[in-house]
């Protein structure tokens, strides 16, 4: 039996923009966690005005700048 890629079957996967903005959420979320949310907020160059940052990515994008 022939598996589907989850890129196929994933309804938030199958729009690139909505995929790149949850993997940059999933990377900088992770980060914080391990407390490296500024420099993978560099890293992504993600902006304050992205939607889908977690607010301890959003606290790591202050110092950013």
């Amino acid at each position: 039996m022939k598996k589907t890629s989850l890129l196929a079957t994933n309804s938030y996967l199958k729009d690139p923009r909505v995929r790149d903005r949850l993997l940059r959420r999933t990377v900088i979320s992770s980060s914080a966690v391990e407390g490296a949310q500024t420099a993978a907020a560099k890293a992504l160059d993600v902006s304050r005005k992205n939607s889908f940052a977690t607010p301890a990515a959003q606290s790591g994008l202050n110092r950013c700048k």
